[in-house]
C-alpha cells in the first residue's frame, strides 16, 4: 500500500467519523422535511431527498393568510414517505408489567397483551424494546400541524426536525445539560426560552424565537411533572405571535374519542406603538384589547382500538366573505403485514379522499376505486355529507 493511499483511506475514515459523530443525535437516513445542509431533487408536485431518498408531498388547504405584521400562516397536509417512528416500550414491573410506555400513552396490562410481552430474536419473553409506530395524523405518513415541539426537538409543517443545544455553535462538551436557553445548530437558527408558568411552578412552557421576528408558545401536557411523569411528554402549541401585536391562538377540547383545534386570530386594539407588549400572549392580555379576526377549526378521531393515533376528520378555514371551506377527511384501515415486525395487528389509517365545500358547491377527491378492494371500499363508505 503507497502513502497515498494510507492517506486517503485515512481521511475518508476520519471523514466518516466525523459525520457519524456529528449525526449521533439524529439520523439523516430517517430524517423528514427540509434539512438547511441536505440536497434535494424539486419536481413539478413533489420534493425527494436525494441523500435518503424522502418523497415529500405538500398540499395546501386554503389560503395563505397574512396580518398587517410578520404573522402568516397556511395550513396544509405534508406527506413524507419515511412513515416511522421509532417508539421505545417499557414496563414497570419486571416480567409481569402493570402498563407499558407506548409513544404519548400508558396502557394497562393485561388489555395490551400484545404490548405487554414481545418476544426476542430468541423468543424469550421481554417487555421492553423499541418499535415502529406509523407516523402521521392524518393517515401513514402525512401530517397536518403548524409545528411541533416534544420537549428536545421542534418539527416544522414539513417536517424537518431541529435539535436545541445550549450552544448554537462550536464544542457541546462543557456546557449544561438542559439551560433554560438553548439553540439549534443545523442552519435553521431557532432559539427556545424556558418560561415561568405564574401560579404553576412545576408545569413547562417554552417560547420558540424564529428569524423573521415570530415566536411560538408550547405547553407541556402530559410527561411532566404537572402532570404525570410516568407518560411520554406532550406539548401543545398555545400561540405565534409577531412583534406588531397580531397573534394566532390555539384552543383544545379533548376527550377520549376526539379532538377539536380552535384557531382563533385577533389582533390588538394598540398594535406596536401602545402600551401592550409588542409580542402579545393572548391568555394575559385583556380581551378588551383583543380584536377577533378570523376563526379556523380542525377536528380529529381517536381510534378506541389505537389511542396513540390521531386522525384529521374535518378542517374549517376561513374564506372570503364570512364563508368557510371545509375538507372532510376519509380512511379505510389496510392490515399491515406481520413482515415488518410490529407487535400490533389491527392495522392502521391510509387517507381515501377527502371532501371540500364552499360557497353551496362541494368537490370529492377520492382514491379510484380500483385502487381499494372490496373490503377497503366497504370500509371508507361513501363520501360524506357537508360539514
Amino acid at each position: 500500500m503507497t502513502t497515498k493511499t494510507r492517506i486517503a483511506g485515512f481521511a475518508i475514515t476520519l471523514f466518516l467519523l466525523l459525520a457519524c459523530g456529528l449525526q449521533a443525535e439524529e439520523s439523516v437516513v430517517l430524517a423528514r422535511g427540509f434539512k438547511p445542509n441536505s440536497v434535494f431533487q424539486q419536481n413539478e408536485f413533489d420534493t425527494v431527498n436525494t441523500f435518503n431518498g424522502n418523497l415529500m408531498i405538500n398540499v395546501p388547504l386554503g389560503l395563505t393568510y397574512k396580518s398587517n405584521g410578520t404573522l402568516s400562516y397556511q395550513f396544509s397536509l405534508n406527506y413524507n414517505s419515511h412513515i416511522w417512528d421509532m417508539y421505545d416500550h417499557q414496563s414497570v414491573q419486571g416480567t409481569i408489567p402493570n402498563f407499558v410506555y407506548w409513544g404519548y400513552y400508558r396502557l394497562q396490562c393485561p388489555s395490551w397483551s400484545h404490548l405487554c410481552h414481545v418476544d426476542d430474536d430468541l423468543g424469550t419473553p421481554v417487555v421492553s424494546g423499541i418499535e415502529s409506530v406509523p407516523h402521521g395524523n392524518a393517515g401513514i405518513g402525512w401530517m397536518f400541524s403548524l409545528g411541533t415541539y416534544d420537549g428536545q426537538a421542534y418539527t416544522s409543517q414539513d417536517g424537518t426536525t431541529s435539535i436545541f443545544y445550549a450552544n448554537m455553535h462550536g464544542p457541546l462538551v462543557g456546557n449544561p445539560a438542559s439551560p433554560p436557553t438553548r439553540y439549534t445548530n443545523d442552519g435553521t437558527y431557532l432559539r427556545i426560552r424556558d418560561v415561568p408558568v405564574p401560579d404553576h411552578p412545576l408545569q413547562r412552557r417554552s417560547i420558540i424565537d424564529f428569524p423573521n421576528g415570530t415566536r411560538k408558545q408550547f405547553t407541556c401536557v402530559a410527561g411532566c411533572p404537572d402532570t404525570d411523569a410516568a407518560q411520554r411528554q406532550r406539548w401543545d402549541l398555545n400561540w405565534i405571535s409577531d412583534p406588531f401585536g397580531n397573534v394566532l391562538k390555539i384552543v383544545y377540547d379533548k376527550t377520549t374519542t376526539s379532538e377539536t383545534w380552535t384557531f382563533i386570530e385577533y389582533a390588538t386594539q394598540h398594535g406596536e406603538t401602545g402600551t401592550l407588549p409588542r409580542y402579545v400572549d393572548p391568555d394575559t392580555v385583556e380581551e378588551s384589547e383583543l380584536i377577533a379576526i378570523r376563526r379556523h377549526y380542525a377536528s380529529f378521531e381517536i381510534p378506541t382500538s389505537r389511542p396513540w393515533e390521531l386522525r384529521l376528520k374535518k378542517l374549517a378555514v376561513a374564506a372570503p366573505g364570512s364563508k368557510y371551506a371545509v375538507y372532510e377527511f376519509v380512511y379505510t384501515d389496510m392490515p399491515i403485514p406481520a413482515t415488518i415486525g410490529v407487535p400490533w395487528p389491527e392495522g392502521a389509517g391510509l387517507i381515501a379522499g377527502y371532501v371540500m365545500s364552499q360557497s353551496g358547491s362541494e368537490r370529492t377527491f377520492r382514491r379510484p376505486a380500483s385502487a381499494l378492494s372490496a373490503a377497503e371500499g366497504a370500509a371508507a363508505g361513501p363520501a360524506p355529507a357537508r360539514w
